[in-house]
């Protein structure tokens, strides 16, 4: 077994091609740090790693894109087919909403319901550091982004639904576990947050009986539904954006080695999470359909793999 010294100063060997400037950073590293996961995470997502990957890390990356092939990716189905896919969906996460909630949310070993006690502020401070990109985003894309009612697609435990209650006049978070519902209401009332509207989602017709909206919110969410069941999603939501409106979602579009079969997938494992795609093409074709100008689409790091990305739309006003 290997101290936390060790594998820290092991941590600037190997990533960072260097010793530690001095013993109190080391001392200080272990002390704000749990497990040897957290330790390489922190290598792994520091400023200085990511600058040493460079060009070649970079180039890396655009060379998969620029030689990806077509995949073989069912997006389409009956009515029938649709609810029974959420369904699968909707018990495996609601089971999760009853036993880890929290590690549901981020899959972080600090988050499991044994340890999140001591870890309560990192993952606070992880839907801080969501919004800010959130926040660059539409300062990017928009001079006067909406403000009126956001539709929060997947709002977990009320991580980001707090900080996204403080830019909207009202907000719509809607889930399909009630567990997790339960704990994003519990903390509303809690922070007395009073413009937040929590509606569980149980079947999926629930969708389309949502209301229209100003502002679109998904991160981290469409990525856990089946192809036809994100397609339908971003088919439903997009059209109620009111006009000015604007969605911001994350969804994985070329993950390297995924197919996806309809047969198949229901002679799986129901108890196996799957990480899924959308062709990028199938999400083009949601946003053209529902008379939405595109603004952005860049890369990002949602999933820890390449192909994930995130998109910035408006409907006209």
């Amino acid at each position: 077994m290997f101290s936390k010294d060790e594998i820290i100063r092991a941590g600037y060997r190997v990533l960072l091609e260097r010793e530690p400037e001095n013993t109190s950073v080391v001392e200080e590293a272990a002390a704000s740090m749990e497990s040897a996961e957290e330790i390489l995470k922190h290598f792994s997502t520091s400023t200085e790693y990511i600058e040493k990957l460079g060009a070649p890390g970079y180039l890396s990356a655009v060379a998969v894109g620029r030689g990806a092939r077509r995949q073989s990716i069912e997006t389409h189905t009956s009515l029938d087919n649709m609810q029974a896919l959420f369904e699968r969906v909707r018990k495996q996460w609601s089971k999760l909403g009853e036993t880890e909630p929290y590690w549901s949310v981020l899959t972080d070993e600090r988050y499991r319901m044994s340890t999140i006690e001591r870890h309560q502020d990192s993952f606070e401070a992880s839907a801080r550091n969501e919004m800010a990109l959130f926040d660059a985003a539409l300062d990017r894309c928009f001079t006067n982004p909406p403000k009126g009612v956001c539709l929060e697609l997947g709002c977990g435990v009320g991580r980001a639904t707090r900080y996204l209650s403080t830019r909207f006049d009202s907000i719509v978070a809607v889930d399909v576990a009630e567990g997790n519902m339960r704990i994003c209401k519990e903390a509303m009332q809690q922070d007395e947050i009073e413009n937040v509207d929590c509606r569980l989602l149980t079947k999926v017709q629930d969708i389309a009986d949502l209301p229209e909206f100003d502002m679109l919110y998904s991160v981290m969410v469409l990525q856990h539904n089946p192809p036809p069941v994100i397609l339908y999603m971003l088919g439903t939501l997009l059209p109620k954006l009111r006009p000015g409106g604007v969605a911001y979602f994350q969804v994985p579009t070329h993950t390297l080695r995924y197919a996806f079969s309809i047969e198949k997938y229901f002679n799986s494992d129901p108890s196996i999470l799957d990480m899924h795609a959308l062709p990028m093409q199938d999400v083009f074709s949601s946003i053209a359909t529902a008379g939405l100008e595109l603004r952005e689409v860049l890369a990002d790091g949602w999933t820890g793999q390449y192909g994930s990305h995130t998109f910035i739309a408006r409907k006209p006003a």
